[in-house]
């Protein structure tokens, strides 16, 4: 299935685009750094950040997370989170129901992502509780 076009409104970071440092903190410090680079060309919604190679998430890196999407919420972005393993989707659905643990942040792929935000901003409904889509 072909991917769909990223929406002008995301950027997203994973193995096709990778972050430098392996280290939570790293990870956070750059997803800033390029995102604060690409809002200064044209304004960023939404980051889908891609846990594909994160099998399990330790709690520094939850915590990491956490401030990650506090922080691009003060500069009114959305951290989606896309590649979710079982194991990581249990884990954020029971430790931050509320925040990124929410069904509507956490996306099979990238492509899923790219267009649950697409629709919420052509929705004009920037923090969308769009419906993700189910994978067997």
């Amino acid at each position: 299935m072909p991917t769909p076009p990223p929406c002008r409104a995301c950027w997203s970071c994973g193995p096709r685009s990778p972050c430098s440092s392996p280290a939570p903190s790293g990870v956070a410090a750059e997803v800033l750094e390029r995102c604060a680079q690409r809002h200064a060309l044209a304004p960023v919604a939404a980051v889908i950040l891609s846990l594909e190679e994160s099998a399990d998430l330790d709690s520094t890196a939850v915590d990491c997370l956490r401030e990650l999407d506090q922080r691009l919420a003060r500069h009114g972005q959305r951290l989606v989170l896309a590649r979710v393993k079982d194991a990581v989707r249990d884990l954020l659905t029971r430790c931050d129901a509320d925040g990124l643990g929410r069904l509507d942040r956490l996306h099979w792929s990238v492509a899923d992502a790219a267009q649950a935000e697409a629709g919420a901003a052509a929705a004009g409904q920037p923090d969308a509780e769009a419906a993700p889509r189910q994978h067997a």
